[in-house]
């Protein structure tokens, strides 16, 4: 279950799996999250912003600016380009690839789903057949609140998740 914030603004998690965000500079992360927001205010990966629009959302310096446009442009997070009057044109890249989003960036970038590979020493799931099923199973009543089943969190034995490390609760027994 996700937690919605009352406004929310997103920027991809890849920037944190990738371990981009400890090779960024405090003001390269403040303008990475003002791209973010103004991204998805304008409904658009690529858009138009002045630094002193910037500078008055972050707090940043114009010289911070300059240095934290090529510090996101050096990790492929972003893409700008210099217009006339102190503008810039910045384009938000693909973290996987470091270049901007193919396509129009008026659309919705697509989102692949990652597949998860399954653990060696984990057992595979049981099919349950009705050949398996004992009788006494099959004539039960199975209610909403039943969770005797086995799937998702119920399928393996408490005792193959371990939290803590063996001797994690010694000093306290």
């Amino acid at each position: 279950m996700t937690v919605l914030l009352r406004r929310y603004s997103g920027f991809p998690p890849e920037i944190f799996e990738k371990g981009l965000v400890p090779r960024m500079r405090g003001s390269s992360l403040f303008l990475y999250l003002f791209l973010c927001r103004t991204s998805d205010r304008k409904s658009s990966l690529q858009f138009k912003a002045n630094d002193k629009e910037i500078s008055e959302q972050t707090g940043a310096s114009p010289r911070a600016l300059c240095d934290a446009r090529r510090n996101l442009a050096t990790l492929g997070l972003i893409h700008c380009e210099r217009c006339p009057g102190g503008v810039y044109t910045y384009s938000l890249c693909d973290p996987e690839t470091g270049r901007p989003f193919p396509g129009d960036p008026k659309t919705k970038a697509q989102y692949v789903k990652k597949e998860k590979p399954v653990p060696p020493d984990r057992p595979p799931a049981r099919q349950t057949t009705p050949s398996t099923v004992s009788k006494k199973a099959a004539s039960r009543k199975v209610s909403a609140e039943d969770t005797s089943f086995n799937f998702g969190y119920n399928e393996y034995p408490l005792v193959d998740r371990v939290y803590f490390p063996k001797d994690f609760f010694n000093g306290y027994r």
